[in-house]
């Protein structure tokens, strides 16, 4: 607006002077008669060309200076962020864009123009790019960061956080050295800065919490002569999946060995029978009792891990609201023998009308191997005893022996498979050290919970929680259910 005021005072002032200028030319010629209407005439047509020459002038440099001021204003906000800049023209609604205002400086800037609204267009969509893989890189549990060609954290994801500890947005411009803290991670980085060489490592890191990471550091591209434009390190949190595969190789070195003994003391004593001790009734008794005992072992075994792996997939369960001291009775039942054996007093504290939602057979199974477990670690002459009760969100029940106990070192081992507390007494009683395991993922199968209580010498207490109010009086979509009270398609040996 100021220099648009400017040029319309210049206007004024050179119009002023113009017509001064006619006016004294006007006086300072001769009288003749003839004379002043020929000059005059002159004068006046040179003055109106002068004139109207200067008030294009005026115009056109007024239309050059709005447009060059529009143009600039889109320049500086294109500086600031190309993607604020609007591109169109005043026919179609939109704002005015770099066309638009270069036609107004002169329309022979037309086509530069169109090809500058190109450009301006490719720079908008290399800033959608842009934010579409930082998007990605932001979802990915691959920490990233990337270090410019001084060493300086330009960019880190979501997923460096937890390895760094610390606020990303503290770190950004800061050496990989303070940004790392890591001596693995500040050597391999500082060997490819050095070498410009990609590299590749797994190691532990212990602050800000223990874990195992795989390590990718590669060198990005040259600008200008042999110049490496910055370093890009990935690494990968690869804690759970080196623990998955250890339990793997245990499971397998577990299984093997498991297999291993009952199958070498069948194959042992057959070939006793076979070199003659089959004609000694005195001696061959006993060893086909041990075969038949080792071969029971063994099928306990083979059936464990096979339920185990369908149990491990988490199993469709048919829930039914469950009586549960009925449970308790028939695991009893089947038992009693072996509570005989150790005279063991069995107290069933559980209310007639307790009910649980759970699956019936799944149910039997928990409450079957912790009955057996709890008289397989009991004492002679000891007591088994059952409680239930319940609360707004949960249904528990506890299953307690007068037992050896369970050290303190051993609590939270129990659950694992083929982890035995006393290896020998367990064989010798034929458990498979996969019942614990079992009764677990069962447990968590209904989404509950499964605890443990025990002092060395003074018995252990188990108890399970299954949550309440899974069973509505309108069969909730995708969950079976069905009455309890059919006898159970097959009875779950006792794992322990």
């Amino acid at each position: 607006m100021v220099e648009r005021d400017v040029l319309v005072v210049g206007t004024g002032v050179a119009l002023f002077f113009i017509s001064g200028a006619l006016f004294f030319c006007l006086e300072d010629l001769p009288a003749a008669p003839a004379w002043p209407s020929f000059s005059g005439g002159v004068a006046l047509g040179v003055g109106l060309g002068v004139f109207a020459s200067v008030f294009f002038f005026i115009l056109r440099i007024s239309r050059i200076s709005a447009g060059v001021r529009e143009l600039r204003r889109l320049s500086l906000r294109a500086s600031a962020d190309p993607r604020d800049v609007q591109y169109g023209s005043e026919e179609d609604g939109r704002e005015k864009g770099t066309s638009d205002v270069l036609h107004r400086i002169d329309p022979v800037l037309v086509p530069l123009a169109a090809e500058l609204d190109r450009v301006w267009e490719h720079v908008r969509e290399l800033r959608r790019e842009e934010r579409r893989l930082r998007e990605i890189l932001h979802e990915m549990r691959t920490a990233v960061f990337l270090f410019d060609d001084r060493g300086h954290l330009r960019f880190a994801n979501r997923a460096a956080a937890p390895l760094v500890a610390r606020p990303l947005e503290d770190l950004l411009g800061r050496p990989y050295g303070e940004v790392l803290r890591n001596f693995d991670l500040v050597e391999m980085v500082e060997g490819v800065y050095r070498t410009g060489r990609e590299g590749e490592r797994e190691f532990h890191m212990y602050y800000p919490e223990e874990r195992i990471v795989r390590a990718h550091v590669v060198p990005l591209g040259t600008e200008g002569e042999g110049t490496r434009s910055g370093v890009l390190l990935a690494a990968t949190d690869v804690t759970e999946v080196r623990r998955l595969e250890r339990v793997r190789s245990e499971f397998v070195q577990n299984v093997s060995h498991e297999l291993k003994t009952p199958v070498t003391a069948i194959r042992g004593f057959a070939e006793t029978l076979l070199d003659g001790a089959l004609g000694d009734p005195e001696v061959a008794r006993p060893f086909l009792e041990i075969i038949l005992r080792e071969s029971e072992r063994l099928e306990r075994l083979i059936s464990d891990i096979l339920d185990l792996s369908r149990i491990e997939r988490m199993p469709r369960l048919s829930l039914a609201r469950v009586r549960l001291v009925e449970v308790f009775r028939d695991a009893y039942v089947q038992l009693e023998s072996r509570f005989a054996q150790k005279g063991l007093r069995f107290e069933n504290r559980i209310p007639e009308g307790f009910v649980v939602e759970a699956d019936p057979d799944r149910l039997r199974q928990i409450v079957l191997n912790l009955m057996a477990n709890a008289v397989q670690y009991n004492r002679e002459r000891g007591y088994v005893a059952v409680e239930a009760w319940e609360d707004d969100r949960f249904s528990y029940f506890a299953v307690e022996d007068s037992g050896i106990g369970i050290p303190a070192r051993d609590l939270g081992r129990i659950f694992e498979r083929f982890y035995r507390v006393d290896k020998a007494r367990s064989r010798e009683s034929g458990g498979t050290g996969l019942g614990l395991a079992i009764v677990k993922h069962l447990v968590e199968a209904h989404r509950g919970v499964i605890s443990v209580v025990s002092e060395e010498g003074q018995g252990t207490v188990f108890t399970v929680a299954l949550p309440r109010g899974v069973i509505s009086d309108e069969e909730a979509p995708g969950i079976e259910t069905r009455e309890h009270g059919a006898p159970s398609s097959g009875n779950p040996s006792p794992s322990f």
